[in-house]
């Protein structure tokens, strides 16, 4: 089963715990947790504004929502009770990563890659099978198309008509499309704006005589 791993990680606010440390004047133990978990409340905010602005901009396509959800499916915030531990993460299967960091997909186990098309696929670009394999139950074969070299898995219908079903390439190139990280970078500023009035709000909670007898 195919597992979730991070495509974007955000620890910002073990940065900015250490810009905010000197003028806490020894009171970040005080403050730090109510900081942190209303910086944590607006971190994962920020991580769904970042995927709605991806999918906005992406020049991925994404007609049924899939990567969307993917995407949204996978944020999560940790460490909630303290700014050294508070992280925001985006973690997506396998399949998404290739879109954000871009592949070249070569075979394996086999001397080619198999790309669903024309009677192999749903009016909804879904494949009809799991796999090339699953259709010689139907007697499919390698048919090469003598004007242009171009290799297919093909089938015969009831009429004799010949029904393509898969492409075989040697490779796939896959350019990088995706653009989330780069979003994110983009709405940084924003993030840390929202934190710094966070903190501002905080200090003014702190015992002004406690934060003045430290100074002297």
């Amino acid at each position: 089963m195919p597992v979730l791993s991070p495509l974007y990680t955000n620890r910002a606010a073990q940065a900015f715990r250490e810009a905010i440390r000197p003028s806490l004047l020894g009171q970040l133990q005080v403050a730090e947790q109510p900081i942190a978990v209303r910086a944590a409340s607006e971190l994962g905010a920020w991580l769904v504004d970042v995927v709605d602005a991806t999918i906005r901009t992406t020049r991925l396509k994404d007609e049924k929502g899939e990567v969307y959800k993917q995407l949204m499916s996978g944020i999560r915030v940790t460490g909630r009770s303290s700014l050294k531990d508070l992280t925001g993460r985006i973690s997506v299967y396998p399949w998404i990563r290739p879109h954000e960091f871009g592949a070249h997909i070569v075979p394996r186990n086999a001397n080619w890659l198999t790309i669903p098309f024309a009677y192999g696929v749903h009016p909804d670009g879904r494949a009809k099978f799991r796999n090339a394999i699953s259709w010689k139950r139907f007697g499919s074969f390698v048919y090469t198309d003598k004007k242009t070299d171009k290799k297919y898995i093909a089938y015969r219908g009831a009429s004799g008509d010949l029904r393509i079903l898969y492409i075989l390439v040697d490779d796939v190139t896959i350019r990088p499309r995706l653009g989330l990280i780069r979003r994110a970078e983009s709405m940084l500023p924003r993030l840390m704006s929202v934190w710094g009035d966070i903190y501002l709000q905080e200090y003014a909670k702190l015992d002004p005589i406690k934060l003045w007898n430290r100074t002297r």
